[in-house]
């Protein structure tokens, strides 16, 4: 799965990058281009999954609206707590999450929208 990591802090961007990368079913996917919107990148580079930080929460709806299949988690800017985001009506909040509850959720978020595409 492809991974776009957006308008985060760099530290905390270092971190996500290097608990994907030691995952084998997970690329990072990048770099957005000066100037470019996250929703344009995410198109660009295919991702599946797009990691910010707090401010594209507000970019979110617009995202999913252009790209239906996305899955959107932002990050808070402590790094504590996460919210994902996807095409249905309602939003999940992960308290306390560490970069391996991370990596899980979205692992979780794609696996099971493929199981809901194949099931169809």
């Amino acid at each position: 799965m492809r991974i776009l990591i957006a308008a985060m802090q760099p530290l905390l961007r270092q971190m996500i990058e290097s608990a994907i990368s030691a995952e084998p079913d997970m690329d990072i996917a990048g770099p957005i281009e000066t100037n470019e919107s996250i929703c344009a990148a995410a198109e660009r580079l295919h991702a599946d999954v797009l990691i910010a930080g707090p401010g594209a929460k507000h970019q979110a709806v617009q995202l999913l609206r252009e790209l239906p299949e996305l899955k959107v988690f932002t990050i808070s800017g402590d790094g504590r707590w996460a919210t994902h985001y996807e095409l249905r009506l309602s939003q999940d909040i992960l308290a306390d999450v560490s970069l391996s509850r991370l990596v899980s959720a979205v692992r979780d978020a794609v696996v099971q929208a493929n199981d809901v595409v194949g099931s169809s």
